[in-house]
C-alpha cells in the first residue's frame, strides 16, 4: 500500500466517523486503503491550521509601486484606496488587497475639525482686546440665542456605554425640527428673558430679529434710568441677521450707535449667557 497525496476532504471525514467508534489508526488505514502514516499524521496536524508560506508579503507588487502608493497618499490625504490606487498607476485589485497594501504604510483617520482662523481674524481678536480693555461690563448688555431641540443636541451623536446594555433610540423626524428658539440677555446681575423668539426654520432673519427686538427688547430698555441707557453697550454675535445692514440701522434709530455696539471679533465665545443655556438644556 503506497503513498498518496493529500487525504481529500471525504477521507477526513471518514477517519473522523471511525476514531468516534473507537477504531485504530491501523484499522483505519486498511478500511479507506490509506497508509497509516498518513492517518497518524492527520492526527498530529488536526487541531493545526496550516500558514501560507507567502503570509504578510504583498503578491504581484514592486517596492516601485509600493513608493509610488506613498506618494499618491502624501498628494492626496483622505483619499479611498481605489482614488490612491489609480492615482499611482497600480493595477487595480480587490478592495481587500487595496486595503492590506496601504495598512502596511497608512492607516484610515478623519479629518480634524478646525476653526477657519486667518491672520485677519488674529489681528481681529488683539484689536478687540485692545478695545474693551478698559471697558466697565458691567454696563455690557450680553445677548445671545439658542436653539433647543427636542430629540436632545444636534451633537448628541456617541457616548459610552456599559458591556451588555442595549443602546438607547433616537427618534429621526421626516418633516419638521421640532426644536424652539430661544433668546435672552444678561447685564451685570440682572437676568432678562428667556423669550421664544421667532423661528423660520433654522435662524432668524434681519427683519425678524428687529422686530422681536422692538417687542421684547424695547419695553425693558425703556423702563431703565436714563443715566443706566445712556451707558449700556449692547453686544450681539457676527450672526448674519445681527451684522446685516438692516439691524445696524435699526439698532442705530434705537440709540445704540457711537460704538455702543460692541464689536465681536472671531474669538473664543466669551457671551456668559453660554453657562445659562448650558443649565437651560439640562
Amino acid at each position: 500500500m503506497g503513498r498518496k497525496s493529500d487525504l481529500k476532504p471525504d477521507e477526513k471525514n471518514k477517519i473522523v466517523q471511525l476514531l468516534n467508534q473507537s477504531k485504530t489508526s491501523p484499522n483505519i488505514s486498511k478500511i479507506i486503503h490509506r497508509d497509516h502514516r498518513t492517518v497518524k499524521s492527520y492526527f498530529a496536524n488536526s487541531n493545526k491550521v496550516r500558514q501560507r508560506s507567502d503570509k504578510d508579503k504583498f503578491r504581484k507588487i514592486s517596492r516601485r509601486q509600493i513608493s509610488s502608493i506613498k506618494r499618491a497618499v502624501a498628494k492626496n490625504p483622505h483619499s479611498t484606496s481605489f482614488r490612491i490606487f489609480d492615482e499611482a498607476g497600480v493595477p487595480t485589485r480587490s478592495r481587500a488587497g487595496r486595503c492590506k497594501i496601504l495598512k502596511s504604510i497608512g492607516k484610515v483617520m478623519k479629518p480634524t475639525i478646525t476653526r477657519p482662523l486667518k491672520a485677519r481674524h488674529k489681528l481681529a481678536r488683539l484689536q478687540g482686546a485692545k478695545t474693551y480693555m478698559k471697558t466697565n461690563f458691567e454696563h455690557v448688555l450680553f445677548t445671545d440665542e439658542s436653539r433647543a431641540t427636542l430629540d436632545g443636541p444636534d451633537s448628541w451623536m456617541s457616548g459610552w456605554l456599559l458591556n451588555g446594555v442595549t443602546p438607547r433610540s433616537r427618534i429621526r423626524r421626516q418633516q419638521g425640527s421640532g426644536c424652539v428658539m430661544i433668546w435672552a440677555e444678561i447685564i451685570n446681575d440682572s437676568f432678562v428673558g428667556p423669550f421664544a423668539a421667532p423661528d423660520d426654520g433654522v435662524k432668524m432673519n434681519a427683519e425678524s430679529y428687529v422686530e422681536f427686538l422692538k417687542q421684547k427688547f424695547l419695553p425693558w430698555c425703556k423702563k431703565k434710568r436714563l443715566a443706566l441707557k445712556r451707558k449700556i453697550i449692547f453686544m450681539h454675535d457676527n450672526a448674519p441677521s445681527h451684522a446685516a445692514r438692516y439691524t445696524c440701522d435699526a439698532l442705530s434709530k434705537f440709540g445704540f450707535k457711537d460704538g455702543r455696539v460692541m464689536l465681536w471679533p472671531a474669538w473664543p465665545d466669551l457671551n456668559p449667557i453660554e453657562n445659562f443655556w448650558s443649565q437651560l438644556k439640562r
